[in-house]
């Protein structure tokens, strides 16, 4: 594929992913207890009935953006930048594919578990809720993941990348994904060592998923505009 394809391709999917992802953070529910239990969290699902499309819509996202991603690779040409956008393409597809695991784990089985456990009685109650136990710490450990190498290591190092030799965007460009990414990695390190943190969750990890995924957005829009005066 020439270089204008792959970067207006790469546009396209980093703005579309970018749009999709955005708008499936504003609406998904945060609210007060939710990481306390997973019965606490089958509440907050059987009340949201948006909650699987919601999820969907994030997964289609995050697949759009890890091309977006690699868009974003390919068009940081010049060393330094080079070596360091191709060790954060690599940071952004594990967080990706984490972020996808997230997603499609909380959409399908939290989902399916929450409705079982709203219906049933007695023991067959308490054996949903220590499945929902075990299926929500391993929700917790991809969204830890998610946050350490997608909403964190990631933009720090494409940032790094910009600041370093590229000339397609601007220092501030740069800047902004270092900034938003060491928020990222701070939410990421806190959940870590604490275990669960409302710090963490409801106020750095979603200024910086939001910022990120905006930046990732503009970037998008970025590439496009790059890809006029690439090679065909």
């Amino acid at each position: 594929m020439s270089q204008r394809h792959t970067l207006r391709l790469g546009g396209a999917t980093a703005f579309a992913g970018g749009v999709l992802t955005f708008v499936g953070n504003i609406l998904h529910p945060r609210e007060p207890g939710q990481l306390d239990s997973a019965a606490n969290l089958f509440d907050v699902v059987v009340r949201n009935h948006m909650w699987a499309a919601d999820h969907v819509a994030i997964t289609i996202g995050l697949a759009l953006l890890l091309h977006g991603f690699y868009g974003v690779t390919q068009s940081i040409r010049n060393d330094p930048g080079a070596a360091w956008a191709h060790f954060a393409w690599h940071m952004a597809v594990i967080g990706v594919l984490l972020g996808l695991a997230l997603m499609l784990t909380e959409a399908v089985a939290v989902t399916s578990l929450a409705h079982a456990w709203k219906g049933s009685l007695g023991g067959e109650k308490d054996l949903l809720l220590a499945a929902g136990n075990a299926v929500f710490e391993l929700s917790l450990t991809f969204s830890v993941g998610g946050m350490l190498f997608l909403f964190g290591a990631a933009p720090v190092l494409y940032g790094v990348a910009m600041l370093t030799s590229s000339t397609e965007y601007g220092a501030w460009t740069g800047w902004i994904g270092v900034l938003f990414g060491l928020i990222g990695l701070t939410a990421a390190l806190i959940q870590v060592m604490t275990g669960e943190s409302w710090l963490a969750f409801y106020v750095l990890f979603p200024i910086a998923s939001i910022a990120v995924t905006l930046w990732i957005t503009y970037l998008g829009y970025r590439m496009w505009r790059i890809a006029a005066n690439a090679t065909a």
